[in-house]
């Protein structure tokens, strides 16, 4: 059984997903760089060229007229380079005229020049026959996408199998299937004049920026160029786009995902280039070989655990055979020969695995029975606490001194209405799942899912000193999460996420609450309501977390986070004030200064040098809502309200 489950583990998506990652991870911390960079540039259509030549053509947007290339090519003649590629595909005749593409095509004979074609499916659409008469050469740009969007392989390569029928086949000593090439020669192969004669896993020399830059504003401008001229002689120059967030989507659509994480095109086809060089590329072992090894490693991992099954030898023989295979597949690897790396290592997980159920079954008594039950319902880490302490089981609660989270996903109402449930569903679980596990990494105890919501707290039912720390940690942590989320949502094309949150402390009664038919672990009191309606006064603020001065004033390590004040509001539904703060970013820290002031200000009661400053910084920025929110209230109440220290503060109307 143990052999069955890891063969369906790690022919599973998931399991041929992740063998990829283990190659990556193995591949790029176990070996050294295998060739040099330093006769191939960049030149990147970056920021900074967008800007400028849009200014210099008054205002004229990409794509450029053909011309601006051609005073390129002209400097990059000048300087004596070896040859060019251009990752820009020119398939349609120049928004400018015919006498814009002859500017282009006057410089093909000059010399080597690469002209990318767009490939789609089966049909390939090529550049320009008047560049391509001239002188150009067309080249495939396009490289094949692993089945987890990743670019690790050459065209032609043999790669690890994608499917479980794949995957069998492999494991029987079959021949692995091909990765699609194109019928015209990879821009990489036309560039290093090396024919793809070896293809396999593409190596690249270093994460996004590792090969060398010229802005191509720099070598369009024949000034700034000359500098250039010495370094640029006998070099292969790659001319495209290196987009940063800060440029369009249209331009940010030129970035793909490699091992090493995003990266443009143009660098990944430089990349291409340099690996071929060094001829034989790295590619996965098959046929007999495969059954025979796998085999062998079957039955030394079956006699171990049958050998030692008591859980610290077993341990230990499990922990030196993956240190084993792990050095085989890097060995391997030197010789360019790809290994299976996660069935072998799924065997010996799961001969250990079952070994220790053997051994706990047993051994098992009541407690474990007890155990068992009880975390079917409570958290994980309630349940531990009350297994220390079973008379925590009764009916009833504790006043424990706690920070309350209350989160909530903005518009997901709207976004229930507009897609599909099934859709829906499987954003909120993944979105569920990854908060969860962010509250759990702070030492948080989960209370409830509200919808798209959730309830946690910290400080029960153990006492936390820093509560208010681990709490505040994990707002920020979740909010981090959220943004790194919304990364990969673009680029699948699902619905980004809005999150807002509130933090409370104060003292809560947290225990086992309900009816005899039905108790709920949770935490009740004034401090959960004030947490819940201050998740909502992110609305007001247009701010992502809202923190009390109560959980403020608990922190033992406040240097760690930047908070600023928001102002003192009364919630809907109290009388009484409380103090509001949010994290900002450094980017935004000027800002909240002069706020800062402002509301210093207002507290002293010098209503005019307070409103000064706001309406300085709405002058400076118009979208700073917090500014905007006090002007407003100052201007609906006439006055400033104070509490009963004297404390400017405003009562909401809404939740």
């Amino acid at each position: 059984m143990a052999l069955l489950a890891a063969l369906l583990l790690s022919l599973s998506g998931g399991g041929l997903k992740f063998e990829r990652q283990l190659l990556d991870t193995i591949s790029y911390t176990s070996t050294g760089n295998v060739y040099g960079a330093e006769d191939l540039i960049i030149v990147a259509l970056d920021d900074i060229t967008f800007d400028l030549i849009s200014e210099e053509l008054d205002g004229l947007t990409w794509p450029f007229p053909r011309a601006v290339h051609a005073q390129l090519l002209k400097n990059l003649v000048a300087a004596g380079v070896k040859q060019v590629f251009f990752d820009v595909v020119f398939d349609i005749p120049s928004r400018f005229g015919e006498e814009d593409d002859l500017a282009l095509a006057e410089l093909m004979p000059q010399l080597p020049i690469y002209l990318a074609a767009e490939q789609s499916g089966q049909a390939i659409t090529p550049p320009l026959e008047i560049l391509t008469s001239s002188g150009g050469t067309a080249v495939n740009a396009a490289l094949p996408v692993d089945m987890d969007g990743i670019i690790r392989w050459t065209p032609g390569a043999r790669i690890l199998p994608r499917s479980f029928g794949e995957g069998v086949s492999y494991l029987l000593g079959k021949p692995l299937p091909v990765i699609s090439a194109s019928s015209l020669p990879a821009a990489a192969e036309m560039l290093t004049q090396s024919p793809s004669t070896a293809p396999g896993l593409l190596r690249y020399l270093g994460p996004a920026g590792t090969i060398r830059r010229i802005s191509y504003y720099e070598l369009y401008s024949t000034e700034l160029a000359r500098p250039y001229f010495k370094e640029l002689r006998g070099k292969t120059i790659l001319i495209g786009s290196t987009p940063s967030v800060s440029i369009t989507p249209e331009q940010a659509a030129d970035t793909f995902l490699s091992p090493l994480g995003l990266m443009p095109g143009v660098e990944i086809h430089a990349n291409h280039a340099l690996a071929l060089r060094s001829k034989k590329l790295p590619e996965p072992l098959q046929g007999w070989p495969i059954p025979a090894l796998l085999l062998i490693w079957s039955v030394i991992q079956s006699w171990g655990s049958r050998q030692w099954p008591d859980p610290l030898k077993g341990f230990a023989f499990i922990s030196v055979s993956l240190l084993v295979w792990i050095a085989l597949v890097v060995v391997a690897l030197q010789f360019a020969i790809i290994v299976p790396i996660l069935l072998p290592v799924t065997v010996c997980f799961f001969l250990y695995i079952a070994s220790l159920a053997v051994h706990y079954l047993t051994e098992r008594d009541e407690r474990l029975i007890t155990r068992a039950q009880l975390f079917h319902y409570l958290p994980a880490k309630v349940a531990e606490y009350v297994l220390k302490n079973p008379t925590r089981l009764a009916m009833g609660g504790d006043r424990s001194e706690a920070t309350l989270l209350f989160a909530d996903v903005a518009g997901f109402t709207t976004l229930s209405e507009e897609c599909p449930p099934e859709d829906v569903l499987s954003l909120l679980q993944e979105h569920l799942q990854a908060m969860t596990e962010v509250i759990f990494q702070n030492q948080g105890t989960l209370d409830k899912y509200l919808g798209d919501g959730i309830m946690a707290f910290w400080g029960a039912p153990e006492p936390q000193e820093n509560h208010a720390d681990l709490a505040l940690k994990a707002a920020v942590d979740m909010l981090t999460k959220v943004e790194q989320q919304n990364v990969e949502r673009r680029r699948r094309g699902a619905p980004e996420l809005v999150l807002r949150i509130g933090l409370h402390s104060g003292e809560a009664i947290v225990g086992n609450i309900g009816s005899d038919l039905f108790i709920d672990y949770t935490a009740i009191g004034d401090t959960v309501n004030t947490a819940a309606r201050l998740e909502g006064v992110n609305k007001v603020f247009d701010t992502r977390l809202i923190v009390s001065d109560d959980c403020l004033e608990r922190l033992k390590s406040p240097r760690q986070f930047r908070t600023y004040p928001l102002g003192r509001v009364a919630v809907k539904g109290k009388s009484d004030a409380v103090g509001i703060s949010t994290v900002v970013d450094p980017k935004e820290e000027e800002k909240y200064r002069v706020l800062q002031s402002a509301l210093k200000s207002f507290d002293s009661g010098n209503l005019e040098s307070g409103k000064r400053d706001l309406i300085e910084l709405l002058t400076k920025d118009p979208s700073f809502v917090p500014a905007r929110f006090h002007l407003d209230q100052i201007a609906k109440s006439g006055a400033l309200l104070g509490d009963e220290n004297g404390r400017t503060y405003w009562q909401l109307d809404a939740k």
